[in-house]
């Protein structure tokens, strides 16, 4: 039904299994702000911070999940600042699913990933 839609980007979990044998790519995710068993809730920035630290030491591209609909004031303003923090390190690249799309081959696997 996704390929029916005309879907060109869908985001998983790294480490499941890929999703394959569609038109779209699957990009990585890495990286979730929420922990959702009891209810949406972002996790502890602390703990973010040294998930996202261990993430970068292994050289592997992250992937950020936001939850537009759930995020709160202080979601926004964590999401903020870290951006902003990340953005001041030339090594740093940016990208929406429109960018990655663009960016990535077809199909795209964890190998592939070219941007941190």
């Amino acid at each position: 039904v996704l390929d029916e839609l005309g879907f060109a980007v869908f985001s998983g979990l790294r480490g499941k299994t890929p999703v394959t044998g569609y038109r779209f790519q699957e990009i990585s995710v890495t990286l979730d702000l929420y922990h959702w068993k009891g209810g949406a809730a972002m996790k502890e920035p602390a703990l973010l911070i040294a998930d996202l630290i261990a993430q970068i030491q292994g050289g592997h591209p992250i992937g950020l999940l936001l939850h537009h609909k759930v995020m709160d004031r202080a979601a926004f303003a964590f999401l903020d600042r870290l951006l902003t923090t990340l953005r001041a390190y030339p090594f740093v690249q940016c990208h929406t699913f429109d960018t990655m799309s663009v960016r990535l081959p077809q199909p795209m696997m964890e190998s592939e990933w070219i941007t941190s």
